[in-house]
């Protein structure tokens, strides 16, 4: 009746193994969040870039001479989008063009920049679509359209990275 009785405190002491589980499992849900963001980020971007009312796609699409790619569409790309980024890069005299984006680990371009470099190059939105959706697994994935051949992969450490080059 008159006893008094004094409960321990529960102790926030977690073994080790218990530990790295719990740490594994959040490491996880932020590569999945981060993709599912970078996915959400591009399929926006898509659809704010994409057609008008009317459903004409009002995009352009790379200059052509003779059926290859005018060298100025690369360069267009870069004047237009990241003119002063050291992550958005002609190549090859104008024939290629490498995007590298921003990681967890990684300098790079921002998302704005890729998205307008793929709004200069006329990318359609089932590209788009792909590149928003490529796991680090997957590994180099590649598209086309028009006289553009592209390809990127993605990591969560070094972010989305592409290569666009004239279509052979």
């Amino acid at each position: 009746m008159g006893e008094d009785t004094i409960e321990s405190e529960p102790t926030a002491r977690q073994e080790p193994a218990e530990l790295t589980v719990k740490t594994e499992v959040a490491a996880v849900f932020v590569v999945v969040a981060m993709v599912v963001g970078v996915g959400l980020g591009l399929a926006i971007g898509a659809s704010a870039f994409g057609s008008d009312s009317n459903g004409s796609d009002d995009r352009g699409s790379a200059e052509t001479v003779g059926g290859v790619v005018n060298e100025t569409a690369f360069d267009a790309a870069k004047d237009e989008c990241a003119s002063d980024s050291l992550y958005v890069r002609v190549l090859d005299d104008g024939a290629a063009l490498e995007v590298k984006g921003e990681g967890e680990e990684s300098l790079g371009a921002d998302i704005t920049e890729i998205y307008c470099v793929l709004e200069s190059l006329g990318a359609p939105e089932s590209v788009i679509s792909r590149m928003s959706s490529t796991r680090d697994l997957d590994g180099t994935q590649d598209g086309s359209w028009s006289e553009i051949y592209a390809t990127w992969k993605y990591h969560p450490n070094s972010g989305l990275n592409m290569i666009f080059e004239e279509r052979r």
